[in-house]
């Protein structure tokens, strides 16, 4: 039997969604027994985002005439902002609609990606949307494992009941072997992910955004000091071993971050001992980038995704926290060992203990990331048989 499944979420933008969309659409054919057909829905293309197309009743016919199932997600559904006026959430539907819905819906590890102290917009629009799902025995709302389904009781002031929380499915990216002439061969290749988005939230300055000058003269204060200890640290770790540093953006907004790190090194650690990859997007190039990760032999990472990726091809991780889901993640794989604060003074050594650790270990790292994957892949494959079932009933 062939299922076709309509499948909003983000297909073209973030390469961590385009990880996590991948990595739905081939775990979904490993447990379904026959072939799926998935019609890609890009959430960007829609007016609350940056496109032109509508939530409206013409699209609710067309799911129900064309699909099995309408599928939403992965990635940050809910992230609080004020053009969701209807759902408080991306998929923002007009109320009225839903119940005309034909088809089953599966919200599929759907994230909380607001920082600490953000406000989220529309909770009250947000609430009726998930007690009409929760009721509705057609459904299914399941929530990424890097804490979302905490936060999500957070905003709600509520329980939950009967919400899932499963894998992240950037866990089981497909890659494509690719060459990567930024990886050396003689030497030990550190990827390391700079984030550039919200770097007030990021940076631990976040009451400094409502004052523009006297702010970003404390963020950009704020900024050097974290990155003048991380340099430090990645000048240590070059006495110990022959490394090939590579800075790995996600998004374009990175390389401004990046670009503030390496005004913190010197010149001399800059040219000789760093290179850069590119930025890649949508689910369509996933497998390529990711391929990096791959064959990288350590990832120090802020992304969310590139934590949960690196986890997922078995590369060994360290994790700096700057978002409660990074966070939220090393916690829910019991790997909260190889997550690291921001450096707060330039004795602290937790960065380059981990990194050595490592380093020093790194097969029966491996073992361990291995061992991660595969319990939460049953975790998967067990959500996998309850979305089925609401295809046969």
């Amino acid at each position: 039997m062939t299922i076709r499944i309509w499948h909003i979420a983000s297909h073209t933008t973030n390469i961590g969604d385009g990880a996590l969309i991948s990595g739905i659409h081939s775990t979904l054919r490993e447990d379904w027994t026959g072939p799926i057909e998935f019609m890609n829905d890009p959430l960007m293309e829609y007016t609350d985002f940056w496109g032109k197309k509508e939530f409206n009743r013409e699209l609710v016919e067309r799911i129900n005439g064309e699909c099995d199932m309408l599928l939403i997600g992965g990635g940050g559904m809910l992230d609080g902002a004020r053009a969701h006026h209807c759902t408080g959430m991306a998929f923002n539907l007009p109320y009225p609609l839903w119940r005309e819905i034909k088809v089953p819906v599966v919200f599929y590890a759907l994230g909380v990606n607001l920082f600490r102290n953000q406000y989220y917009w529309h909770k009250n629009q947000l609430k009726k949307t998930i007690e009409y799902i929760l009721s509705n025995n057609r459904m299914l709302l399941s929530f990424r494992n890097d804490g979302s389904l905490h936060r999500a009781r957070e905003i709600l002031n509520g329980e939950l009941p009967h919400a899932y929380d499963i894998p992240d499915p950037g866990l089981y990216v497909p890659l494509k072997d690719t060459d990567h002439p930024v990886l050396l061969e003689d030497k030990i290749n550190i990827l390391f992910q700079l984030s550039g988005d919200n770097p007030y939230f990021r940076f631990n300055c976040s009451l400094w955004r409502f004052m523009p000058l006297a702010g970003k003269r404390v963020l950009e204060r704020q900024i050097r000091e974290y990155f003048d200890r991380i340099g430090k640290t990645f000048e240590a770790i070059l006495k110990k071993y022959e490394v090939n540093f590579i800075l790995c953006p996600h998004l374009v907004r990175d390389f401004g971050v990046m670009n503030d790190f390496i005004s913190c090194l010197s010149p001399r650690v800059s040219r000789f001992y760093f290179n850069a990859s590119g930025v890649l997007r949508g689910t369509s190039r996933a497998d390529v980038f990711f391929d990096l990760y791959r064959k990288s032999d350590l990832v120090i990472g802020m992304r969310g995704h590139s934590v949960i990726c690196a986890v997922g091809v078995g590369t060994p991780i360290v994790a700096i926290s700057t978002h409660d889901k990074v966070d939220g993640f090393m916690h829910s794989v019991a790997l909260e060992d190889r997550l690291v604060q921001l450096p707060t003074s330039d004795k602290d050594s937790k960065l380059l203990d981990v990194v050595s650790q490592i380093i020093e270990n790194r097969e029966q790292e491996k073992q361990r990331l291995a061992n991660i994957r595969k319990k939460c892949r049953e975790i998967t494959r067990m959500f996998h048989i309850k979305m089925f079932e609401l295809i046969r009933q």
